[in-house]
């Protein structure tokens, strides 16, 4: 499995890992770790219903975590948590899996008041899927930080963001306080913004910035219309993780307003499941799960499955395995 014999297990041990797949070598264990807060109890009764607690600064060094009950943390909070490491979540797949967590944690409060660890500051090529020499799994649980950003697109339920790299990612409110969620309901297209802040995740298929409150949201500086035109391409990307048990997450990209056809086949080129049939989507990056199940609801056994995209005139299929 690759596990570091050590007697002082840190988070960067559950979270570092070279597998493709991302998932942590720790998977199925029950670790205790220490760290400070960097999300407390203000973004546990957001709706995410997780903590973050990071050791250090930088890749690798924070990670996610939840309790069974709501417990009183804050920001700052020397803690050391006692947890199952999970990147399969049993009861919410698509909103946790390929998230490294500690689930059903319990929370022992060293002490208060010690200073949060300064947010890594990176740019949206660091984190990009598909660009060369990022690596967004080495951020996932930690705080981070970009800065000079334009809002490029506002989705259905997050924000596209571009900065002077010419790359995008996301930012996202399910951390957010209610006073911080008002605020980004209201951004608009080419708004550009001071800095964005907060804890980077992975959740519903994409990696994102998580904003915790108005401290993460820089000071408006105005709108750039031009900010709005990112030229988007046709692409269909490795699926993630992979291989995968029992979920796994597929994300495209479109180049146009387009309506998708998006189909699993097995080896043999048998349709096993219809993820998407002639629905639109827009332009931009869009993301499926698939929870290894065909179209009956029946769980699929092993092997090797093909999942094919058709939009428009663009058309492409990759492989992708499933392990039991």
């Amino acid at each position: 499995m690759g596990f570091v014999v050590t007697d002082n297990l840190t988070i960067e041990h559950v979270q570092k890992t070279t597998w493709p797949s991302g998932t942590t070598r720790y998977q199925g264990c029950e670790v205790t770790l220490s760290g400070i807060v960097t999300a407390d109890t203000s973004q546990y009764s957001s709706g995410y219903s997780s903590y973050a607690f990071q050791n250090g600064t930088g890749q690798w060094s924070g990670l996610v975590f939840d309790t069974p009950e709501m417990v009183v943390l804050t920001r700052g909070d020397d803690v050391t948590v006692t947890g199952l490491v999970e990147d399969f979540d049993p009861d919410w797949h698509f909103k946790f899996d390929g998230n490294t967590r500690l689930i059903n944690s319990t929370v022992v409060v060293n002490s208060s008041g010690n200073n949060v660890p300064s947010p890594s500051l990176i740019s949206c090529s660091d984190v990009a899927l598909g660009v060369e020499d990022s690596d967004p799994e080495s951020y996932e649980g930690v705080l981070v930080k970009m800065n000079q950003v334009t809002i490029s697109m506002v989705n259905s339920f997050d924000w596209t963001i571009t900065d002077a790299s010419g790359a995008v990612t996301l930012i996202d409110d399910d951390m957010a306080t209610m006073l911080a969620d008002n605020a980004m309901s209201e951004f608009v297209e080419g708004q550009e913004l001071e800095y964005v802040s907060g804890i980077f995740n992975y959740s519903f298929g994409t990696f994102k910035i998580q904003v915790r409150d108005m401290d993460d949201i820089g000071q408006a500086l105005g709108v750039n219309d031009e900010a709005t035109n990112i030229a988007y391409n046709y692409s269909l990307h490795d699926n993630y993780p992979n291989p995968f048990n029992p979920e796994t997450h597929i994300r495209f990209e479109l180049g146009a307003q387009e309506n998708v056809k998006l189909m699993i086949y097995d080896a043999l080129g048998r349709q096993v499941r219809t993820l998407v049939y002639g629905e639109s989507f827009s332009p931009g990056i869009h993301a499926v799960n698939w929870d290894g199940r065909n179209n009956k609801g029946q769980a699929v056994p092993s092997g090797v499955y093909i999942y094919r995209i058709k939009a428009g005139s663009y058309m492409a299929d990759k492989k992708m395995m499933l392990i039991k």
